[in-house]
């Protein structure tokens, strides 16, 4: 188990990465309401799913990576470098995390 200032030394490292950002919004019943524009890194990852009549298609799905504790949410919107996403979920309160992760789709 890593101590305090240990792990507190690993996130300050992990977050020096997170070089880009993304805005950050919320529904909020009424409308989109931004939480913030927070660092973060975006990272594609190129899967093959069933469309569902048996072909196979490719897809990009994303993960996001923020700061430790930062406020996303699965159903967040994020825009990203002109792009649009949807947070699908996220990693928060995993004991000992550099980052938090989220994974999102392409909105379109």
């Amino acid at each position: 188990m890593l101590s305090e200032a240990d792990l507190a030394a690993a996130r300050a490292a992990a977050e020096a990465s997170l070089v880009e950002t993304a805005l950050v919004e919320r529904w909020s019943g009424s409308g989109w309401t931004t939480v913030g524009t927070l660092a973060c890194a975006a990272v594609p990852k190129r899967t093959v799913t069933d469309d569902g009549a048996g072909a196979l298609i490719g897809v990009t799905l994303w993960s996001f990576r923020f700061a430790h504790g930062a406020d996303v949410r699965p159903n967040d919107r994020l825009t990203h470098a002109g792009r649009r996403y949807v947070v699908s979920a996220t990693d928060a309160g995993r004991t000992e995390a550099l980052l938090l992760v989220a994974q999102a789709n392409r909105e379109v």
